[in-house]
């Protein structure tokens, strides 16, 4: 592959030029770069791009580019004449001032020169047009929903075109992911049980095998929490009333957010027995050999990340996902899973951890050798250290439960490591309280459906965040009232069909409680836990469903494939049918990632960030 030309003065491999007329002047990119700061909240919500055209240049401009690189975005979706970016761990900025690239201002092109190998970017593009008419079709995931696209536009498309000095438009469906390149069972969700029950890694505290300080145990996950930094390690009293303060929400009312948790006592079941293993009374140390929750995935959630061509505060997440046992070491209804954030902070480390996941493709699944490039890649966020500016120095960024263990209706908690060291109640990410999905027209529903609606753009397209508190009354700011729960809870009527199985939505009939947009209703629901975890994906509220001890868990038609009626029956008389495929989408997103990032084809990773969109949902 043929270096790029860089610029001696900026270092960059995308530079802008004063005058599309090859009056080669000395222009202002330089102070451009200096004055226009990347925007932060971009990583999350990103403006994305509509259209993407190159033309060759008559002649190469004076720091050697040779093609315009030009990005259409909607009108309103990049606020000012300037987009800063990071291509390769450098700042860019595309411009629509009417200056340099940009042909003229305002009219929501941004443009920028780039140094492209045009011999390299034909047969890039060639081999990506065979692969996808070998497909017929592309695969396109819109908040998480199958759709399938048609191949004209990529059937159409010679890169030869561009050669002439042709304005060449480039199909956006040439950067969307390519089917059946990874195993998943091996990448993205490993339940096999060689893995998740190695005795090199885990203990069986039923048959006293395996390793009772194993990376991969819950008491070792939990101990690594609880130390305050790698050079103090928790003694086992701490690492025990680190599990006991946090375990003990469950013994009596927890209030969050204004939102009342009932005490779920029968928790002290699963202690006493706890602490009668540990040869303890009540109160004792408890032994983390003993710690009835068991390994049955670790899953990677790369696909969680942000936009990184506008920073890496946010990288993904690495997880690891207990089940609770009885005493005869019988799965419980009651699932732990530990959520850790991804401490990468360039386009290269993220790059090279996703390339680590990838590389256990080629791997015997079980194998040593996969087991311990397994561990490689989960040393990087379980061990206190990894993340030196969190509490205790932990990558965790949240502790999420699902339980019917402790009495019904099935429950959702989240915890966060707190300042002070140890795990917290917080509120659940995207799901309102409880009593404002009793689909009934009251105040409070009315509050939940004036949200939607008068955020219904932006919750059709997933660029929306559930606020703690929301006005108490339509038309002011202020007062305001708790909004966002303490809980997800989920109740599962006999029926089992849409309309009936959980979601969330406001009145049927129309009125102040009616959401008046399918669409926001269904993406709202499903962005909830409780409505991914029901009746948007007709699950029974776990993904991963534990089977007994020596099975591998199962997994939920969301992952693996389904086709769903709109859970509220809408449009009424015919709903609509939408398929979920969750682990190939991620399949897609790794090896887009893998093959689309830090790469020394500019155009390509340039035209990746524009067109990816992080799909802000925290399940």
């Amino acid at each position: 592959m043929k270096a790029l030309l860089l610029s001696s003065v900026l270092s960059l491999s995308v530079v802008v030029l004063l005058s599309c007329e090859n009056i080669f002047e000395q222009d202002d990119y330089k102070e451009l770069v200096e004055k226009i700061d990347i925007n932060p909240s971009h990583e999350l919500n990103p403006p994305i791009v509509k259209n993407i055209f190159l033309e060759k240049l008559k002649e190469n401009d004076s720091r050697g580019n040779n093609l315009n690189f030009m990005a259409e975005f909607e009108a309103g979706t990049v606020k000012g004449e300037y987009l800063a970016m990071l291509l390769n761990d450098q700042k860019i900025v595309l411009r629509d001032d009417g200056k340099g690239a940009d042909k003229k201002a305002g009219d929501h092109i941004f443009s920028v020169h780039i140094n492209q190998d045009l011999d390299e970017l034909e047969q890039e593009f060639e081999a990506r047009k065979e692969l996808l008419l070998s497909n017929q079709g592309i695969a396109v995931f819109k908040n998480r929903s199958f759709e399938n696209r048609e191949i004209d536009k990529v059937q159409g498309f010679n890169i030869k075109d561009l050669l002439q000095h042709e304005v060449l438009q480039i199909p956006l469906d040439f950067l969307h992911g390519i089917l059946g390149l990874s195993d998943q069972k091996k990448t993205l969700m490993i339940t096999d049980l060689s893995v998740v029950e190695d005795p090199a890694r885990t203990f069986n505290p039923c048959t006293s095998s395996g390793t009772p300080n194993g990376v991969w145990t819950f008491g070792e996950a939990m101990r690594q929490m609880a130390s305050p930094n790698p050079s103090s390690i928790a003694t086992d009293l701490q690492v025990s009333n680190f599990v006991r303060n946090w375990m003990d929400t469950w013994m009596s009312n927890q209030t969050v957010n204004g939102e009342v948790l009932p005490a779920r006592n029968t928790i002290q079941g699963i202690i006493s027995e706890w602490e009668s293993k540990s040869g303890v009374g009540s109160g004792g140390i408890l032994n983390m050999r003993f710690a009835p929750f068991k390994l049955i995935a670790i899953v990677n959630r790369l696909d969680l990340r942000g936009n990184s061509g506008y920073g890496f505060s946010n990288a993904g997440e690495g997880r690891l996902v207990f089940n609770a046992m009885d005493s005869t070491c019988d799965p419980l209804r009651f699932t732990v899973i530990f959520e850790y954030g991804i401490n990468k902070r360039t386009c290269n480390a993220v790059k090279a951890f996703a390339q680590e996941w990838k590389n256990l493709n080629s791997m015997i699944l079980g194998s040593p050798a996969y087991n311990a490039a397994l561990q490689n890649i989960t040393d990087q966020f379980i061990p206190s250290g990894t993340n030196p500016a969190k509490p205790n120095q932990n990558s965790i960024n949240q502790i999420r439960t699902n339980e019917i263990a402790l009495g019904a209706p099935w429950e959702l908690r989240e915890f966060n490591l707190h300042a002070s060291g140890q795990l917290s109640l917080v509120t659940v990410k995207q799901e309102p309280a409880v009593k404002y999905n009793v689909q009934l027209n009251n105040l409070d529903v009315e509050r939940l459906v004036r949200f939607i609606n008068d955020n219904e753009l932006n919750i059709e397209n997933n660029k929306y965040t559930v606020p703690e508190n929301v006005p108490l009354n339509a038309g002011a700011t202020t007062p305001t009232t708790p909004f966002l729960g303490g809980k997800s809870h989920t109740d599962f009527p006999p029926t089992g069909i849409p309309p009936n199985v959980h979601h969330w939505n406001g009145t049927t009939t129309p009125g102040p409680a009616f959401i008046s947009s399918d669409l926001a209703r269904h993406v709202f629901s499903l962005n909830t836990c409780s409505g991914c975890h029901g009746g948007e994906t007709q699950t029974f509220f776990t993904h991963i469903e534990p089977s007994p001890f020596g099975t591998e868990a199962s997994l939920s038609g969301f992952l693996t494939g389904i086709s769903v009626l709109d859970a509220a029956n809408r449009p009424t008389g015919s709903p609509t049918t939408r398929s979920f495929n969750d682990l190939q989408r991620r399949e897609m997103d790794l090896d887009n990632l893998v093959n689309n990032t830090c790469i020394s084809i500019p155009m390509i990773d340039l035209a990746q960030k524009l067109r990816f969109e992080p799909i802000r949902m925290v399940h």
